[in-house]
């Protein structure tokens, strides 16, 4: 028992004695109680502040890391090019955040972008937010003013925001100068000396001479961009995007300052890339013979690829060899990148093509590997099987251009892409074929959205399905239906007056008047067209004028001696009875396309058996 009794726990001993304990102490816990529980409320809402202050801390923690988030997931967007979502992220960001730094940001997006109203209304709220403008908002307020072309507040405040402004920000500004000249060069006269002044101050900066070189260019200060553009030659040698940029429009819009500069400067100080612009220079201004030596002594110095590349295709301009071009692109190819290498074989392979020789264009064409000419690639193999007239690999090859997403390359694009379509279906398919192929392209391109683009596809498709009616068919009442469609869509386009002018001959003679006016109008329009002086010699003659269809019908044959031609040439000639000039057409015709249509008519309407 007492073994027992002495295991038992305090607390369970408490417990057996609680009910005497109270009976004894009843007045004492009366006078306690109540201390007590003021303790213990105390205590709790201690504990409910202290939980409530935790989870406010957590709440915000969790919010602050969403808004990093959303922000940075705004700015990944606007590295794909996507301004508009990363711009709208931004303005809902400001409303729950009121961060300035969010405004600013915002609003750089929307000048970068261009949109101005949007950078108006982000300005408007962080001025309310902010009602005393801090440095940040009076340069953003600042570059409002360049966005809106103001340059007289632009030039006002320069110093100002250029005096608060870290190193990054007055890069910025500059280039922001430089690229509001593009958008207001009738403004750049006011501005150019304060820019100038300014730049001056930062000669250091490359983004200071670009803005100096551009606005003093495009007011006349000549000499001052000459100046900017000496001391730019020298900051960046290797001739960054912004500074290329800045060159090709100086170029474009005051060449003479370009010359200038070259002229003021020792070429054999500069960069090898800025002497590779040099030799740009002189090619645009059609020098050659110097261009051409200034490039031999580069690529002495320093074989380099680009260097390669632009000799190739001034050796084309020159009208050299195939071989000194594809010397060049040998060498491109041997020392390039992966896409100096696909340039080549892309460069080398067209001009193989200019020479008809196919076979090495295709192998050149297949070391095409760079993934932004997968496209080019595609349509440059068509091109090529289509000069071979192996109509199943054009197709196919047009077939894996049309899988690729975008539909665009470095050189060629949807529309190239369109238009080689409608080609080889017109060689490869049968008429029936060709009519289903060109309805379905005629009904995707109605139902696209109504763009410049759009109205091109329907033409073309048009003409073409005309064409199928008129040569194919037979079926000319159908043909001109579809090319006055044309006509009405691109009324000056010479093949498509004559088209529809040649196809209305095959109705009665009533429509005949007509046909003549718009075959004379195409005439006038192109008159070296072997097709027009066929379409106008077979309407004089159709009219009982064979003297005066003789020589259309003749240059319309020395230019392009196919079937057609040949047949009316021949009618004309036989109907002047010259029969053996007529004989030796028809026969030369005949060993070409020996079932042509209009040629086996011609001669069985005629009579001659056997030319």
């Amino acid at each position: 028992m007492l073994h027992w009794a002495y295991r038992i726990t305090p607390v369970a001993m408490a417990l057996m004695l609680l009910p005497a304990a109270a009976q004894a102490n009843e007045a004492a816990s009366g006078a306690q109680l109540p201390a007590i529980e003021t303790k213990l409320q105390h205590a709790k809402t201690q504990v409910l502040r202290q939980d409530n202050s935790e989870r406010q801390q957590r709440v915000a923690i969790a919010e602050r890391a969403n808004n990093v988030f959303s922000l940075l997931a705004s700015e990944m967007v606007l590295n794909q090019g996507q301004a508009g979502s990363a711009l709208a992220t931004y303005m809902v960001m400001l409303e729950r955040t009121r961060d300035p730094e969010v405004a600013e940001r915002g609003m750089e997006i929307a000048l970068n972008a261009d949109a101005v109203a949007q950078a108006e209304a982000i300005l408007t709220r962080w001025q309310q937010l902010e009602p005393t403008p801090s440095a940040a908002q009076k340069r953003m307020v600042w570059e409002m003013a360049l966005a809106r072309g103001d340059v007289a507040a632009v030039a006002a405040g320069l110093d100002g925001v250029l005096a608060d402004a870290s190193d990054y920000k007055t890069r910025r500004i500059f280039l922001q100068m430089a690229q509001m000249s593009l958008r207001h060069p009738e403004l750049a006269a006011d501005a150019a000396a304060p820019i100038h002044t300014a730049a001056q101050n930062h000669a250091d900066m490359p983004e200071a001479m670009i803005a100096d070189a551009i606005f003093s260019a495009q007011s006349n200060r000549n000499q001052d961009a000459v100046s900017a553009l000496q001391k730019l030659a020298e900051l960046d040698g290797d001739v960054r995007p912004a500074t290329l940029l800045t060159l090709k429009l100086i170029n474009q819009y005051r060449p003479q300052v370009l010359v200038s500069f070259f002229k003021q400067t020792d070429i054999n100080a500069l960069s090898p890339m800025w002497q590779s612009l040099y030799v740009d220079t002189l090619i645009s201004s059609k020098q050659w013979p110097q261009a051409y030596a200034w490039l031999q002594k580069l690529l002495n110095q320093s074989p380099d690829a680009d260097l390669y590349l632009q000799a190739a295709v001034l050796s084309v301009n020159q009208r050299a060899p195939t071989a000194d071009t594809l010397g060049y692109l040998d060498k491109a190819y041997a020392i390039g990148t992966q896409a100096q290498k696909s340039r080549a074989a892309f460069l080398a392979a067209t001009r193989l093509m200019d020479d008809k020789q196919t076979a090495p264009a295709r192998a050149w064409a297949e070391k095409i590997t760079a993934a932004d000419m997968a496209f080019d690639k595609q349509l440059l193999l068509a091109s090529i099987a289509a000069e071979d007239k192996n109509w199943a690999a054009a197709h196919r090859h047009v077939d894996a251009a049309a899988a690729i997403s975008p539909q665009t390359g470095l050189l060629y694009d949807g529309g190239d892409l369109w238009r080689l379509r409608l080609f080889v279906i017109g060689q490869y398919q049968t008429p029936a074929q060709k009519l289903a192929s060109y309805n379905r392209l005629l009904t995707q391109a109605e139902k696209a959205a109504a763009s410049p683009e759009r109205t091109e596809r329907i033409a073309e498709v048009l003409y073409e399905r005309g064409v199928v009616y008129a040569d194919d068919l037979n079926q000319p009442q159908r043909a001109v239906v579809d090319l006055r469609r044309f006509v009405a869509m691109k009324p000056d386009s010479a093949a498509g007056l004559n088209a529809l002018g040649y196809t209305m001959l095959s109705l009665p003679k009533s429509e005949w008047a007509e046909a003549m006016r718009l075959i004379e109008e195409a005439y006038q329009l192109d008159s070296q067209s072997a097709a027009i002086n066929d379409s106008l010699g077979w309407a004089y003659f159709l009219k009982g004028d064979a003297e005066a269809a003789l020589p259309h019908l003749q240059f319309a044959y020395d230019q392009t001696p196919d079937a057609e031609v040949g047949a009316h040439l021949g009618e004309v000639l036989w109907t002047l009875g010259q029969h053996e000039k007529a004989r030796l057409v028809w026969r030369t015709a005949l060993q070409q396309e020996p079932q042509h249509r209009v040629l086996r008519d011609t001669l069985r309407r005629l009579g001659v058996a056997n030319p």
